[in-house]
């Protein structure tokens, strides 16, 4: 089996990464430690004690469990950019994908959302791409939010993104995060080369499909045996090969004309690894490293969203 480390990122000519600091008084707010419920403390019972005796079966359900979200993110209170979008929905693979557009721009700036997020949640970005003239749009994944499903991998967000994209016509831009942006870099490598995209932004985006799996792995407990299975169980059902999706070894697309990374260096969710990852084998792109804002303030705090803004004016 690949481990984590058994590849080496190719050394690319870029741009110096820019370093964007929190202020000295700025305080993250921490990630909530939700307690686990009961049932999946006996997953992971099983998973740690029972799966190597049975590393087949309990792949398969690996599988199942992984593309499942625990929860779906909901607005706690309503606000004006919340209020003044106009909604749409489009059907894709009997799901029900809830939409949501702001702007009457020619050029379209495309929102992907993170693992258990929604669209919405990366709605700091609209002001300011609407000041610069673009139309904005994001939407609610398979699974996620409110739009239909019950589970989700990379490759099937990407079918999505491709419905989405292909029902709009074009992008001028795509920015993604975490899972999304992951997925958005499959969508454009591998799935759907025929979207072309001015400017991708990828933020605290996985780099490769072992790195989540892995969390899964270590979350859950089980072994290598399991995690191949797991990985076999993905193979048959998306039929193709899901350690296709390492872009330490995948070079930047000749359909995207710029690149930026976007990855803070203390990120508890997605490691700072794999932003490098990205910088280090995809040749003229440009990296941004934050400090301080963590794995989702990057989506929120000024400084970081003007120097997207900027990246994808330019």
């Amino acid at each position: 089996m690949i481990k984590l480390n058994d590849m080496e990122t190719k050394p690319s000519i870029n741009q110096p990464i820019e370093i964007v600091k929190a202020p000295e008084n700025y305080k993250s707010k921490p990630i909530k430690e939700l307690a686990l419920p009961p049932t999946v403390k006996i997953i992971r019972f099983f998973f740690k004690n029972i799966s190597p005796i049975f590393p087949r079966f309990f792949g398969k359900i690996g599988w199942e469990l992984f593309q499942k979200p625990f929860i779906r993110a909901k607005h706690r209170r309503t606000d004006e950019l919340l209020e003044s979008a106009e909604k749409f929905q489009l059907i894709h693979n009997n799901h029900i994908i809830k939409g949501y557009s702001w702007g009457k721009g020619a050029q379209i700036v495309l929102l992907v959302h993170g693992w258990e997020s929604r669209g919405t949640a990366m709605r700091a970005f609209v002001p300011h791409l609407l000041k610069k003239g673009f139309r904005v749009v994001t939407f609610d994944g398979p699974a996620h939010g409110s739009s239909s499903g019950k589970k989700i991998n990379p490759f099937l967000f990407a079918q999505t993104i491709t419905k989405m994209v292909d029902t709009l016509g074009s992008v001028h831009s795509i920015i993604g995060h975490s899972f999304g942006g992951f997925s958005t870099a499959i969508t454009l490598s591998i799935v759907s080369p025929h979207i072309k995209v001015e400017r991708l932004v990828l933020m605290a985006a996985f780099s490769n499909t072992l790195s989540p799996i892995g969390e899964f792995q270590k979350f859950l407990g089980f072994g290598d045996k399991v995690l191949n299975n797991i990985l076999d169980a993905a193979h048959r059902e998306i039929k193709i090969d899901p350690l296709k999706a390492d872009f330490r070894i995948v070079e930047k697309p000749n359909n995207v004309k710029k690149a930026l990374i976007v990855q803070d260096l203390n990120d508890d969710v997605v490691a700072y690894q794999n932003g490098l990852d990205f910088y280090k084998n995809w040749k003229d792109t440009k990296m941004i490293q934050t400090e301080g804002f963590g794995h989702f303030r990057i989506l929120k705090e000024t400084p970081v969203i003007e120097k997207v803004v900027d990246f994808i004016t330019s």
